[in-house]
Protein backbone atom coordinates (compact mmCIF):
# COMPACT_ATOMS: atom_id res chain seq x y z
CA UNK A 1 0.00 0.00 0.00
CA UNK A 2 2.89 2.34 0.69
CA UNK A 3 4.32 1.84 -2.79
CA UNK A 4 0.87 2.46 -4.30
CA UNK A 5 0.44 5.63 -2.25
CA UNK A 6 3.88 6.88 -3.27
CA UNK A 7 3.16 6.15 -6.94
CA UNK A 8 -0.22 7.90 -6.88
CA UNK A 9 1.32 10.89 -5.13
CA UNK A 10 3.94 11.06 -7.84
CA UNK A 11 1.37 10.80 -10.62
CA UNK A 12 -0.97 13.41 -9.06
CA UNK A 13 2.06 15.57 -8.15
CA UNK A 14 1.00 16.11 -4.55
CA UNK A 15 1.86 15.12 -0.98
CA UNK A 16 -0.57 15.38 1.94
CA UNK A 17 -3.12 16.76 -0.57
CA UNK A 18 -0.91 19.75 -1.32
CA UNK A 19 0.38 20.20 -4.88
CA UNK A 20 4.13 20.32 -5.46
CA UNK A 21 5.60 22.83 -7.85
CA UNK A 22 8.90 21.05 -8.50
CA UNK A 23 9.40 21.69 -12.21
CA UNK A 24 7.65 25.06 -12.52
CA UNK A 25 4.61 25.57 -14.74
CA UNK A 26 4.05 25.26 -18.48
CA UNK A 27 1.52 28.08 -18.45
CA UNK A 28 2.03 31.77 -17.93
CA UNK A 29 -0.61 33.96 -16.34
CA UNK A 30 -1.42 37.28 -17.95
CA UNK A 31 -1.61 40.50 -15.96
CA UNK A 32 -5.36 40.26 -15.40
CA UNK A 33 -4.90 36.88 -13.58
CA UNK A 34 -7.76 35.38 -15.60
CA UNK A 35 -6.24 34.36 -18.90
CA UNK A 36 -3.36 31.92 -19.19
CA UNK A 37 -1.40 30.75 -22.19
CA UNK A 38 0.69 27.65 -22.77
CA UNK A 39 4.43 28.15 -23.14
CA UNK A 40 5.36 26.71 -26.57
CA UNK A 41 7.47 23.55 -26.39
CA UNK A 42 7.01 23.10 -22.64
CA UNK A 43 6.07 19.59 -21.50
CA UNK A 44 5.62 18.81 -17.81
CA UNK A 45 7.97 15.85 -17.10
CA UNK A 46 5.95 13.92 -14.49
CA UNK A 47 2.65 14.38 -12.71
CA UNK A 48 0.21 17.20 -13.31
CA UNK A 49 1.11 20.75 -14.08
CA UNK A 50 0.34 22.78 -10.91
CA UNK A 51 -1.75 25.17 -13.02
CA UNK A 52 -4.52 22.50 -13.05
CA UNK A 53 -5.11 23.17 -9.35
CA UNK A 54 -6.20 26.73 -10.23
CA UNK A 55 -8.40 25.80 -13.21
CA UNK A 56 -12.17 26.22 -13.12
CA UNK A 57 -12.68 22.61 -14.22
CA UNK A 58 -10.19 21.18 -11.68
CA UNK A 59 -12.65 18.90 -9.91
CA UNK A 60 -14.11 17.48 -13.12
CA UNK A 61 -10.66 16.89 -14.60
CA UNK A 62 -9.17 15.18 -11.54
CA UNK A 63 -12.25 13.05 -10.85
CA UNK A 64 -12.31 11.86 -14.45
CA UNK A 65 -8.60 11.04 -14.40
CA UNK A 66 -8.82 9.22 -11.06
CA UNK A 67 -11.75 7.07 -12.23
CA UNK A 68 -9.96 6.11 -15.45
CA UNK A 69 -6.74 5.44 -13.56
CA UNK A 70 -8.58 3.29 -10.99
CA UNK A 71 -10.11 1.14 -13.74
CA UNK A 72 -6.75 0.67 -15.49
CA UNK A 73 -4.96 -0.05 -12.21
CA UNK A 74 -7.71 -2.48 -11.17
CA UNK A 75 -7.51 -4.40 -14.43
CA UNK A 76 -3.74 -4.66 -14.18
Amino acid sequence: MGVGAFYCGLIYNDMFSLPWNIFGECFETKLDEIHTSHIPGCVYPIGFDPMWYRATNELAFFNSFKMKFAVIFGVL
